[in-house]
């Protein structure tokens, strides 16, 4: 729809300011209707003015204030989509910033004999906690590799052996603890982060809980990690990997075990 607006010059004079096209807001589950925001304020208009578009938020004007707009209603030859969960969609608009859109899909949902304050349950694997579970499967594809690339040739070619003969000149019992108690931490983690996936999958009780010690697990295993290359002189070189290591594992531990505690969606999901 094409808008022309008007202002006024010192003297009192109307020019025109500007000439321009409003875009129509739609909705796909009200097809062929189009609405239509023109003008309006929050108080009346004075003289002269420049004719920029005063600021407003609100569908409906405070005293004093004044909406214009104009929309579109189609032929009742229109369709409208079946099976249309209103409720899902007011949960996902913005109140704050379309509050006129909130009170447009609640005389919907009115208008079709429901409540259209009813508390909508949030439950199942969606929101949030797409990004945890995607994180899991990441690192357990890390771990993975890591246990076959690295730790398990340590094992084959006898190297780990090594450490800990006093007639090999590798021997440092000490470093080899270190190997194992990392290995077997690694072994410990890839498994949980299976079975995790599993409980996830089941929507278990104890998905919550497995996952919350992943993660402290982790953070001990990176901390320990780091600690190790402060003591070692051949992990001096990877202390800086081993510091941004920890700081992962700490703050996803920080994000996720809060949000695991207390989010709705995983009360409700996490049932059996």
């Amino acid at each position: 729809m094409r808008r022309i607006v008007t202002g006024h010059t010192s003297d009192g004079k109307a020019t025109i300011v500007s000439d321009t096209q409003v875009d129509a807001i739609t909705s796909p589950v009200l097809s062929g209707y189009e609405f239509y925001r023109l003008w309006g304020a929050d108080e009346a208009p004075t003289f002269p003015d420049d004719g920029s578009l005063p600021p407003y938020s609100t569908h409906f004007p405070p005293v004093g204030g004044f909406r214009f707009g104009t929309f579109t209603v189609p032929p009742e030859s229109v369709e409208q989509p079946e099976n249309v969960d209103f409720n899902v969609i007011l949960e996902a608009i913005d109140e704050e910033k379309y509050p006129d859109r909130v009170e447009l899909v609640k005389q919907v949902i009115a208008d079709k004999g429901e409540d259209p304050n009813a508390t909508v349950e949030v439950k199942g694997i969606g929101g949030w906690m797409i990004l945890p579970l995607v994180g899991l499967v990441i690192t357990a594809c890390l771990i993975f590799y890591h246990l076959v690339t690295i730790v398990y040739p340590l094992f084959v070619q006898g190297t780990i052996f090594a450490l800990f003969s006093s007639q090999s000149n590798v021997y440092n019992p000490q470093f080899g603890l270190l190997i194992i108690f990392e290995s077997a931490g690694n072994i410990v983690l890839f498994w949980l982060s299976i079975i995790v996936l599993y409980l996830c999958y089941t929507q278990s009780k104890k998905f919550v809980l497995l996952l919350i010690a992943f993660y402290l697990i982790h953070i001990l295993l990176s901390a320990s990690g780091y600690m190790a290359t402060g003591y070692f002189e051949v992990l001096k070189n990877m202390e800086d990997d081993a510091f941004k290591d920890l700081l992962r594992s700490i703050i996803a531990g920080s994000i996720w075990i809060p949000y695991l505690l207390m989010s709705v969606r995983v009360k409700n999901t996490f049932t059996n």
